[in-house]
């Protein structure tokens, strides 16, 4: 009888270290790999599509809880080049998250303490691409994620077609739509109030000065509904002083799409030059107009 009792003691202290044990294992963070599967994007660098396709500079992850938007842990950032580029794992306790992947370009630093307001350094605006989306990591959550990435900007592109004269240093873009700061949660910028950027042009008189064709991209977040915008672009001297301004009035941006206006711009034109408009398949819409 002593047996049977001290073996039915022992099963039940077995019984209850193994639920006890279980139940520690549960609670522990579940180490989650996510792997950034198109971090290739067309960046618009260039005329041809061969030209554009590229890599992106930067890849960034952030953790928030869903409910109170605190920043988990750290932004983890990835270089291109690093080892493993595109592949993140994070461990998280059980609850639910919005997960945030940024990708893009340039050397700016990205600022992001919040999902709801996203920003770069001197309120620049790269080629950005944007996943965010809320998760409930618990028993039932894939160990491994895949994350495509969408484009989060629309795009104005300025081409020159006639020739730049000696005494620019500096070109101004002045748009009263579209912002510099992204809410990771909608997609769209935090205020569609307009946006001021200066484009210092690295030595003139041997790059720029006498040469036809000068080029400017610039990058809006901007409403998911789009935004018709005006927009003055300014060339400066070497004091900020305006020598030439034109104004592209009503132009058209969207998410995802490029407008690119080419025309001469230090001259007027001689004739009038009607609006043309292509579809682009690299970007959903790509709008030119002459000028």
């Amino acid at each position: 009888m002593k047996r049977v009792l001290f073996f039915g003691m022992t099963l039940c202290a077995l019984l209850l270290s193994g639920c006890q044990k279980n139940e520690v294992l549960e609670n522990e963070p579940r180490s989650i790999e996510f792997r950034v599967v198109n971090y290739e994007q067309y960046v618009m660098g260039g005329t041809t599509r061969a030209e554009s396709v590229n890599v992106l500079d930067h890849l960034s992850m952030a953790v928030f809880t869903a409910d109170t938007d605190q920043l988990v842990g750290s932004v983890i950032t990835q270089n291109k080049g690093d080892s493993g580029y595109g592949t993140f794992t994070v461990a998280l306790e059980e609850g639910t998250y919005r997960i945030v992947f940024l990708g893009y370009m340039g050397s700016k630093a990205l600022q992001m303490t919040s999902s709801k307001a996203i920003s770069f350094a001197d309120s620049y605006v790269p080629h950005t691409f944007l996943y965010s989306e809320t998760l409930r990591v618990d028993e039932n959550v894939a160990e491994s994620q895949n994350i495509v990435l969408n484009r989060a900007v629309g795009a104005f592109r300025l081409v020159m077609a006639d020739m730049m004269p000696e005494g620019i240093y500096s070109v101004q873009f002045v748009s009263d739509r579209g912002g510099a700061v992204l809410n990771a949660q909608t997609g769209e910028c935090t205020q569609n109030s307009g946006r001021s950027y200066t484009i210092e042009l690295p030595n003139p008189s041997t790059n720029w000065w006498n040469k036809t064709g000068a080029n400017f991209t610039l990058y809006y977040f901007l409403p998911t509904a789009g935004a018709s915008m005006n927009l003055t672009v300014n060339a400066l001297d070497n004091n900020g002083a305006v020598v030439k301004t034109r104004t592209f009035e009503a132009a058209p941006m969207a998410i995802n799409q490029l407008t690119s206006y080419t025309g001469d711009f230090f001259v007027e034109p001689s004739t009038d030059l009607s609006m043309q408009l292509s579809v682009n398949n690299e970007w959903a819409e790509e709008k030119e107009f002459t000028y």
